[in-house]
């Protein structure tokens, strides 16, 4: 059933990484050469292909995933994924419940895929409504002008676009160059780049930290902006908020401490998740052979700067509808899940005979609905 790896096979053949996704089989679409990071499954006269590939899928998967073993990364080997059994049915019982499976899916799948298409509308929909409050203010209705700034063409009539570094408190700050080895939480948390999401929120599983001698003129302030430097997530930015202890920042990141009266960090924060800053950014990776932004690049950002007042009001306006919209979205993601595994549980109950198919059709089938 397994093939060694190193060598041509067909089309439709099974092909399984036994290094990453473990687990996740894929049918090759045209024929191709695998390599030792692959292992194929070559079904025989007694094996439908289509239901092996279930149960790889819905049986197996999980189980090769945990018997993975490594030290550099995990791995599964072809021996060990050849010795493994599956349920064997007659081959037209195996046919019958391949082709179940197919329809089942492809109809949980296309469930899946009108959540995603939701979830990324409820993504845009934010997404230009921040871009709105943050150059045009909170009433479309307000007059606007035109601009001689390239990614903000048109502002709210009476605001100013200003460099960054007229907003600020102090100048922009590199973190500290120092390795994340240790994880005392008594010391204060190691923020690097990897420790926070799009979403904006630290992440709990990446936990690093430095004592305190040398955090200290590192250390963060509530309301600090902090921004990525290089790599692929450049111009990533978070702001340092409500945190329960000490924190300070690495080397990567450039940090921004602005003048409350002039900008609101938080109004900095909403900028830089506008499509304003997703055009300078643009433009200045055009005129870089890498990319890389640095402190002299980012005291340089023109932004919106309209009065303190505004400025609370534009905050409090984006708080509230991404609180509306991480809540709609919440739910989406668990209804994805629930999909996820409503799907995964079907395909292991049809393979392993917990659910009997016959002729194409299943005892007491359950619906899927959107």
């Amino acid at each position: 059933m397994e093939k060694s790896s190193a060598t041509l096979i067909p089309e439709g053949t099974i092909v399984m990484s036994s290094r990453a996704s473990i687990g996740e089989p894929k049918i090759a679409g045209k024929e191709i050469t695998t390599n030792q990071g692959f292992i194929s499954f070559i079904t025989g006269h007694k094996v439908d292909n289509l239901f092996l590939f279930y149960c790889i899928e819905g049986h197996l998967g999980e189980y090769f995933s945990k018997i993975a073993s490594g030290t550099t990364f995990m791995e599964i080997s072809r021996r060990m994924a050849k010795q493994e059994p599956i349920p064997l049915p007659p081959l037209p019982e195996q046919k019958a419940i391949a082709e179940y499976l197919d329809k089942a899916c492809a109809r949980i799948d296309r469930i899946i895929a009108i959540k995603e298409e939701q979830l990324g509308r409820i993504e845009g929909y934010l997404n230009n409504k921040i871009s709105q409050f943050v150059t045009l203010g909170l009433d479309m209705n307000d007059p606007a002008v035109e601009t001689n700034c390239l990614w903000i063409p048109k502002i709210k009539k009476g605001w100013e676009i200003l460099p960054l570094k007229r907003l600020l408190a102090e100048k922009l700050k590199y973190g500290a160059n120092e390795s994340a080895e240790d994880e005392n939480s008594e010391d204060p948390r190691y923020i690097r780049i990897t420790d926070f999401g799009n979403d904006g929120k630290l992440k709990d599983d990446t936990f690093k930290s430095l004592p305190p001698e040398i955090a200290e003129p590192y250390l963060l302030n509530d309301g600090d902006v902090l921004f990525a430097r290089s790599g692929a997530t450049v111009g990533k930015t978070f702001i340092f908020k409500n945190y329960a202890g000490a924190a300070c920042f690495a080397g990567y990141l450039i940090k921004a401490n602005t003048q409350r009266y002039k900008l609101l960090p938080e109004f900095l924060y909403y900028f830089t998740k506008s499509k304003a800053y997703e055009e300078w950014k643009n433009l200045i990776f055009t005129q870089a052979t890498i990319q890389n932004i640095g402190a002299d690049k980012y005291q340089y950002l023109r932004m919106t700067a309209p009065k303190i007042d505004e400025q609370e009001r534009i905050v409090k306006a984006i708080e509230f509808l991404k609180e509306k919209v991480d809540s709609l979205s919440e739910k989406i993601f668990d209804q994805i899940d629930t999909l996820k595994d409503y799907r995964k549980s079907l395909i292991h109950e049809c393979v392993t005979g917990k659910k009997q198919v016959y002729t194409g059709k299943i005892k007491k089938e359950k619906e899927v609905h959107a």
